[in-house]
């Protein structure tokens, strides 16, 4: 069982017959919300991580230092970021979609979960609009009852609030994937034999 004691400046954790200590230092971590963060992270080695520490660790945490600390699944690093930041804010974008420099920005993590998640939206898409005929979306309904249709869907699988890929990011790559297809298709490439 793990049990943890709040004292002035330290949290004493026993698990497993072991004590670990992590300090808040300035950090400004709520004793129950650092707590709750002990409760699942897997201490398999003593990596004296202090309050701010583990604020660095979430933001920008490599995978080596994410496994070193036990964290070797994706579910499980996306659990310290939950616990951690959940009042991060996401980036403040003029665009739709994040720029090249903020994408680079990102920690290795949020890196390859956007660029997943944007790859399985131009999946739909093309699913969705497979071939040579690519539908115009502006003064037509029913095509653009389809798109959002489409937006809503992807919404619940392929949002992704830290690089603010919402449901204006998600139609705006939609729009940019067919506008590719359709800048190919009048450079005389035949989607229908080559995909």
């Amino acid at each position: 069982n793990l049990t943890a004691r709040k004292s002035a400046k330290h949290l004493k954790v026993r698990q497993h017959g072991r004590h670990f200590v992590l300090r808040q230092v300035s950090a400004g971590l709520c004793p129950l919300y650092f707590s709750l963060f002990l409760c699942f992270l897997p201490f398999n080695i003593d990596q004296k991580i202090d309050g701010r520490a583990l604020l660095r660790l979430a933001k920008e945490g490599t995978i080596e230092q994410l496994n070193a600390c036990g964290l070797k699944t994706v579910g499980e690093q996306m659990k310290l970021r939950d616990f951690v930041l959940p009042l991060e804010e996401p980036f403040k974008l003029t665009r739709k979609k994040p720029t090249i420099a903020q994408i680079k920005s990102m920690t290795d993590l949020n890196q390859r979960l956007y660029k997943a998640k944007r790859n399985e939206v131009a999946k739909q898409a093309t699913k969705k609009w497979p071939g040579n005929v690519i539908p115009l979306f502006r003064k037509n309904k029913a095509a653009s009852k389809e798109l959002e249709n489409l937006v809503s869907q992807l919404d619940e699988t392929c949002s992704f609030p830290p690089a603010s890929f919402d449901k204006d990011g998600i139609r705006q790559h939609i729009l940019d994937v067919l506008n590719e297809r359709r800048r190919k298709i009048r450079e005389g490439h035949d989607y229908t034999q080559f995909g």
